[in-house]
């Protein structure tokens, strides 16, 4: 996959928010932005377009609630479509 590797924070500044990039530097946490390729934005954009379903899949796979054997493998089938979704 050519998506951005993170860690990444979501950063507030005064006029906008944007996601940054962390990487650790001489002990020190530094944030920077990158200049990403074609293909490393069409990666992130695929993968930032699938987050919201991934979160709600894996939600239901980690609930508190008792799931059936059935509904956790309707819910991994789910989880590697939306996978699938970023390649």
């Amino acid at each position: 996959m050519n998506y951005t590797k993170g860690e990444w924070i979501k950063s507030e500044g005064n006029t906008s928010t944007s996601v940054v990039n962390v990487k650790q530097y001489n002990g020190e946490d530094v944030y920077y932005t990158s200049v990403f390729t074609a293909v490393e934005r069409e990666a992130n954009a695929k993968l930032i377009a699938a987050a919201p379903e991934m979160l709600e899949c894996l939600l239901k796979l980690t609930s508190d609630e008792h799931i059936e054997q059935s509904t956790y493998n309707y819910f991994i089938k789910q989880a590697k479509q939306i996978i699938e979704k970023t390649k």
